[in-house]
């Protein structure tokens, strides 16, 4: 059973332009996860980019592979580049990560591989849960308003973060990463932080100053 971890990254942001190479307290952005990814026994890691500018960006180990310029654009969807790496790359199991999660570990994205690979699960997602009264479209979505129990008893809602690994035929076959049986994976906020925007990197930077002046 191979496992290929694939690493979408592309230079032409829209919100934060050239986010994935900016510098987060002397490391550029991107070799956070990368550097991560690179230390983990056993997995191979390809960073999936049209531009090859990224290679001098690359920790050892870590491949390059060049896609598709038309994937580049504002208006693509995930399944797009699903889709473009099944076709690029060979594997049986794929394991998609996104670097702007900077601080997602190595111990949340084995339990995920091992979800898929080990416990029968057809895909796993990285999560966070949130034990909230969540609305949609004016209903509640996890919690009946006639009987309203503490928020710590009930059931979570879960959203996503950067983290999916999923089996080849799930993909060719549901056209996405999710398959009928999900690993829903708990992740830390920490590990779930998101690089979308210049604020969400000073955010990041005050994180890792407090890591550093922790007792």
């Amino acid at each position: 059973m191979k496992i290929q971890v694939v690493v979408p990254i592309k230079l032409n942001n829209e919100r934060f332009p050239n986010k994935n190479l900016a510098d987060l307290r002397g490391k550029p952005l991107c070799r956070y996860l990368l550097d991560t990814l690179s230390a983990m026994p056993g997995l191979e890691t390809t960073v999936y980019c049209s531009d090859e500018k990224i290679c001098s960006y690359l920790p050892e180990g870590v491949r390059f592979f060049k896609r598709s310029a038309e994937l580049d654009r504002f208006s693509v969807q995930r399944q797009e580049i699903v889709f473009s790496v099944l076709r690029d790359i060979s594997a049986d199991i794929y394991v998609y990560a996104h670097v702007t999660n900077p601080f997602l570990s190595a111990q949340s994205i084995q339990a995920a591989i091992d979800a898929v690979a080990a416990d029968g699960y057809d895909s796993a997602v990285g999560v966070t849960e949130h034990h909230t009264y969540g609305w949609y479209q004016g209903r509640p979505i996890n919690f009946d308003r006639d009987d309203l129990k503490r928020s710590q008893d009930i059931e979570p809602v879960c959203l996503e973060m950067g983290l999916f690994v999923f089996k080849r035929e799930v993909a060719l076959r549901n056209g996405s990463v999710y398959g009928d049986r999900i690993k829903f994976l708990p992740v830390s906020d920490v590990e779930a932080v998101d690089i979308n925007i210049p604020q969400d990197m000073a955010y990041a930077e005050r994180m890792l100053e407090r890591a550093v002046n922790r007792p």
